[in-house]
């Protein structure tokens, strides 16, 4: 489920339960009427400062998942090193978790 979907079901099934309409829950909220409605309804753009507090109040991260395969860097420098065996994609893959972990360990 997407963002916005996962936004629109969490207010309105917060609305719906505490049986509120759009003007008690905005007055609850502290947030515009519109605003309430378009997060509502998956009526935006990009996440605003008053719809981020939206989703906080419902435990909605706002954030879309990043997906690997759309990190153009990293996979051209794994078709410049790769051979293609899946032997040698296992060793890539661990070496990249290895210096992630060492990189991680570092910032300590």
């Amino acid at each position: 489920m997407q963002v916005k979907e996962k936004l629109a079901e969490a207010v309105n099934h917060y609305k719906s339960t505490h049986e509120l309409t759009f003007e008690q829950l905005a007055n609850e909220w502290k947030v515009c009427k519109t605003t309430l409605h378009r997060a509502s309804s998956k009526d935006w753009k990009r996440p605003s400062r008053k719809l981020k507090e939206i989703a906080a109040r419902v435990n909605v991260d706002l954030q879309e998942p990043i997906k690997a395969e759309n990190c153009k860097p990293v996979l051209a420098a794994i078709q410049q090193i790769w051979d293609g065996s899946d032997m040698h994609a296992r060793k890539l893959a661990r070496l990249m978790i290895d210096i992630h972990d060492l990189a991680a360990r570092q910032k300590l």
